[in-house]
C-alpha cells in the first residue's frame, strides 16, 4: 500500500527466474542500470536480509547513494507520503 501512495515515483517489476539469490541479483542489476542513468539517486532497499549490506558498502564506496531498511514506512520519504492525504 505504501509504494502504491507513490505513484509514478515508484514501480513494480516482475523478475524472471528463480533461486535463492534470484532477487538479490536483480536487484543489483537494476540500481547499477538506474544509478548509471541518475548518479544523484539515492536507492532503498527494503529487505531484513543483511546480505545486502556488503552490496550497499560497495555502492556507497563508489558513491551512489543506497541504504537498507527492514520497513518500508522507515523510508524517510514513504513516512512523509505516509502522512499527506492522497491530494496532497
Amino acid at each position: 500500500m505504501a509504494i502504491q501512495q507513490m505513484g509514478d515515483k515508484a514501480e513494480y517489476i516482475k523478475i524472471s527466474g528463480n533461486g535463492p539469490n534470484a532477487l538479490d541479483f536483480h536487484i543489483a542489476f537494476y540500481i547499477g542500470q538506474l544509478a548509471a542513468r541518475d548518479p544523484s539517486a539515492y536507492f532503498h532497499i527494503i529487505s531484513k536480509d543483511s546480505g545486502f549490506d556488503p552490496l550497499i558498502q560497495h555502492l556507497k564506496g563508489k558513491q551512489i547513494l543506497c541504504a537498507r531498511t527492514s520497513i518500508i514506512a522507515e523510508v524517510p520519504v514513504v513516512k512523509a507520503a505516509l502522512t499527506k492525504s492522497p491530494k496532497e
